[in-house]
């Protein structure tokens, strides 16, 4: 990285300002990509720093590519979006383990925000019964959609249609779901 990069980058971090700097990164096929390095201050602990790598500047790579009506949209949008939906949304990796829920969903099942993750949750902990079937320690992430009861936090169930998708790799193997969730009508929440 340049030298005028790195002082960019130090001085916004010292002077608690917003930057962002693109630069050339050499990615395992040998191709250069820009790469955008966004430093930003948000309201944190003392003694804690958020530096945020964000996508390469043109297209996204491989499964990751956008689809083409939300290739203007920036990362920033869609993470509003998804934090002030009023409709639960979760991200998993393969085995079903949770890497993102959004804050509707987290209420919705009567959590603190950050604790399903903090608990490192799976489905399996989060999924009572998809439809009339149990859902065991066994569940292996499937596409689903249709009436499912989620666990609450509280030891109740909770109704809901989920909307739940395979995220599959370049090579089509899976990668981890995507679920959308909806109180069911007269359903307790």
């Amino acid at each position: 990285m340049p030298q005028a990069d790195r002082e960019r980058i130090l001085s916004a971090i010292a002077a608690e300002e917003r930057a962002r700097i693109v630069f050339p990164l050499r990615i395992p096929t040998g191709e250069t990509k820009d790469f955008i390095l966004t430093v930003e201050p948000l309201e944190r602990p003392a003694g804690f720093l958020l530096v945020r790598g964000r996508e390469y500047r043109d297209q996204r790579a491989g499964p990751q590519l956008l689809p083409d009506m939300l290739r203007n949209t920036s990362a920033d949008k869609i993470d509003h979006l998804l934090a002030n939906t009023g409709v639960g949304h979760y991200v998993t990796d393969a085995f079903g383990k949770l890497e993102y829920v959004n804050p509707a969903l987290e209420v919705a099942l009567g959590y603190a925000p950050g604790d399903m993750l903090n608990e490192r949750m799976g489905l399996a902990q989060m999924l009572h019964q998809l439809g009339n079937l149990p859902v065991g320690e066994d569940y292996t992430p499937a596409d689903y959609t249709g009436m499912a009861q989620l666990n609450r936090a509280q030891g109740d169930k909770s109704g809901v249609l989920l909307h739940q998708r395979l995220i599959r790799d370049a090579r089509g193997r899976p990668a981890g779901v995507t679920g959308s969730v909806l109180p069911r009508q007269g359903a307790a929440a």
